[in-house]
């Protein structure tokens, strides 16, 4: 079966409604369907969806941040091979939300600016994806300003149609990663389950990255590769015609994922500079185990939602310094969650309500040895504070209005409750333990009007209110930033406040598919890092303060051209501007523009599918602008960001696969035709030179 043009004919056309069906869209595999999808309750105007066939066998992603990265309107930043982060209009880390399979992936003790966690999640578990933009804080609570990443696992049962059991091999190598990744897994309905048939799926994961190859010039960067391993389980007894219970565990672990730029395998790149660690290595533990029901057989009201889960994540960091010595500092966050969501139609139109409550628990610790390897000191606490919790409950509820024919208003709102309290922390100016307790009340609301002329063309205004509230990051960091700054802990902070309009619309000329939006975030309150001109335990200390007011803005186009039943050819741009008030020295701030901002960016892409083949060809370009525009912060990370700003690109690609039997799919790929050496904005790496990716997926 032919797959669905990707990234830009799968985003285009699963956009020609603003607010699409909500089924999982055309997948090579057809399996069991499950009734449930995380796109419970109203839709945000404006989303880019891509699924598991796309990402992995058109693609062919090296991991789930890499899945989006092509999409419109997104912005990716890479600290290592394996640390990467999605910028969503401007924003990245934790003022942009991931939620997987219904739940909440943030956590409390997620840092300012790009993370890893992203990478985190294995691209195998992954069925879908949705990149919802803008403002999501209604639906979900805190962090979701830039947009939300929704994630969906695989549907369970047997991959292929008309068996009971099933299982699936798939296999990746790339030749300048110089890795290779094998997946297996199985499927199917148990026997005896009768009328209501349980049905499993079973997989893991083993991943290898060698030294990643950059461009004509880079050559082999040293020290950039590391390992990964994961596995998963998921049951679902069927309910009814439209009702399951799902229940869960996931499990995934990276080893030694270095911070390459802060070594000395780093290298100078139009200026950078090089680290001195001579190791700084990270492993990551998750382990998240969860049930769910989704029930629409009827009653009170016409579906329910309800979830319990529990996440586990862990981070290891491993540094040594120059001088032999070495710090091994981490944290683990437990966390408890549930939710109970309710859909309903009331004589004023169709209601959405619900509630969720999360409790984290907080550990974290630092040891510290001389070159001899023998214990020298521990410190009061890790990069966040120690035996710290942190706890929050909210309520929401959306209505969607029909106003008149084909208009529609949606109106909502929420309120939550947050508390905070780490009874571990270092205190930077007398270097004894304190505590820091603090809670909030905040609130959420937007408003979304839609209009359809007709079945091809229609457009929306949005005006919604996000928040953000403090974490146990801002409050209690202790820990290194940038490019060798260290940033300490700042009690007292208040919730952020982001507004933003939205105009839109999506049309349809001849055979084109055209689709725009802009938008402008008004900012207030932004927690901004700011350096203090003291120095603390050898280094430039950064602190925080809620003095960021000001503004971003900015413009998605994208269109698609349908030239014959084989042929498309598509194209689409991003650009986003914006600043906000900033500490320039102790006491003196200025308007300066946003950290990390991606660059003028987008994509031109060609493809032949002809229906009657299971061959398909495509070509793509990526090209960004360079990227000049930096504030302090962006100067003081001299390790990732060259002093005259990021220079722009732009790469070629090439792939194509097939279908030579059933069951059988091959991919081949080749990246970077021209061997370019490129960064993306913000990274600590380069991309790969000219990279030959070959994927194998068999099932049977």
């Amino acid at each position: 079966m032919p797959l669905p043009l990707y990234p830009l004919a799968t985003s285009l056309l699963a956009l020609g409604d603003p607010t699409p069906p909500q089924e999982v869209v055309e997948h090579p595999v057809v399996a069991v369907p499950a009734p449930h999808e995380d796109s419970f309750g109203t839709e945000a105007v404006h989303r880019e969806s891509v699924t598991a066939a796309a990402f992995r066998l058109e693609l062919q992603s090296r991991a789930l941040p890499d899945a989006i990265g092509a999409l419109p309107a997104v912005g990716i930043q890479r600290t290592g091979l394996g640390q990467a982060s999605p910028f969503l209009r401007g924003f990245t880390g934790f003022r942009t939300l991931l939620v997987l399979d219904g739940f909440r992936f943030n956590h409390s003790a997620w840092r300012e600016g790009p993370n890893q966690y992203f990478s985190t999640i294995d691209r195998y578990l992954v069925d879908r994806i949705d990149v919802r933009y803008g403002a999501g804080s209604v639906r979900y609570g805190s962090d979701a300003i830039g947009g939300t990443v929704v994630m969906e696992s695989r549907a369970v049962g047997p991959q292929i149609e008309g068996r009971d059991h099933s299982a699936l091999f798939e296999t990746r190598f790339a030749s300048a990663e110089q890795s290779s990744i094998q997946h297996f897994e199985v499927g199917g309905i148990a026997a005896g389950s009768g009328d209501a048939p349980l049905r499993y799926t079973i997989g893991g994961t083993s991943s290898n990255f060698g030294n990643l190859d950059g461009g004509r010039h880079v050559g082999t960067q040293e020290g950039t590769g590391y390992d990964t391993a994961a596995a998963d389980v998921k049951l679902a007894w069927q309910l009814g015609s439209q009702s399951e219970v799902v229940v869960a565990h996931q499990r995934d672990r990276t080893f030694d994922a270095p911070r390459t730029h802060a070594t000395v395998d780093g290298f100078s790149w139009h200026g950078t500079t090089v680290g001195t660690d001579l190791v700084r290595d990270f492993d990551q533990l998750r382990d998240f185990t969860y049930a769910r029901l989704d029930w629409r057989e009827g009653g009170t009201f016409e579906r329910m939602r309800a979830g319990l889960g529990y996440h586990a994540q862990g981070e290891d960091e491993t540094r040594v310094r120059s001088n032999g010595n070495q710090i091994d500092q981490g944290f683990s966050v437990d966390t408890l969650a549930s939710y109970l969501n309710f859909e309903t139609a009331v004589p004023w139109g169709r209601l959405h309500f619900g509630g969720d409550i999360a409790h984290d628990s907080v550990n974290s610790y630092q040891r510290n040895y001389n070159p001899a390897g023998a214990l020298t000191s521990k410190g009061i606490q890790g990069p966040v504070g120690d035996d710290a919790t942190y706890d929050s409950t909210g309520l929401f509820a959306e209505n969607e209005i029909p106003v008149a024919r084909d208009t529609t208003l949606t109106a909502g709102g929420r309120a939550q409750f947050t508390r905070a309290d780490a009874d571990t922390v270092r205190d930077p100016a007398s270097d004894t333990r304190i505590g820091i307790e603090d809670q909030w009340w905040s609130w959420a609301a937007d408003l979304r009007l839609r209009r359809a002329w007709d079945e091809q063309s229609s457009n929306w205004l949005a005006l919604s209110r996000a928040i953000r509230v403090p974490n146990l990051s801002d409050l209690s960091r202790f820990d290194i930033a940038l490019s060798g700054e260290i940033e300490t802990p700042t009690p007292g902070l208040d919730p952020e406040e982001f507004t933003t309009l939205e105009l839109g619309g999506d049309t349809v000329v001849r055979v084109v598919d055209l689709r725009a939006a802009v938008y402008y975030t008004l900012i207030r309150d932004m927690i901004v890092r700011f350096p203090t001109g003291n120095v603390v335990s050898g280094a430039n200390e950064i602190q925080k303060a809620n003095v960021g007011d000001g503004f971003a803005y900015g413009l998605d186009v994208g269109a698609l051209w349908h030239v014959d039943a084989a042929w498309s050819l598509g194209a689409d741009a991003s650009f986003i501007a914006g600043k906000v008030e900033t500490f320039l020295a102790p006491g003196v701030t200025n308007d300066e523009p946003l950290g990390k901002l991606p660059p003028l960016h987008g994509g031109v892409l060609a493809r032949y599918d002809d229906p009657a083949s299971s061959l398909w060809v495509e070509g793509a370009v990526r090209w960004a602008d360079r990227q000049d525009h930096l504030n302090p912060l962006d100067e003081l990370d001299t390790q990732r960001v060259p002093p005259d700003g990021t220079p722009g690109y732009v790469v070629y690609g090439l792939r194509a696969g097939c279908t030579p039997c059933a069951n059988l799919d091959l991919t081949f790929g080749v990246e970077n035709v021209t061997n370019r050496d490129y960064r993306l904005h913000g990274s600590g790496v380069n991309e790969p030179g000219t990279n030959a990716v070959a994927t194998l997926r068999y099932r049977f």
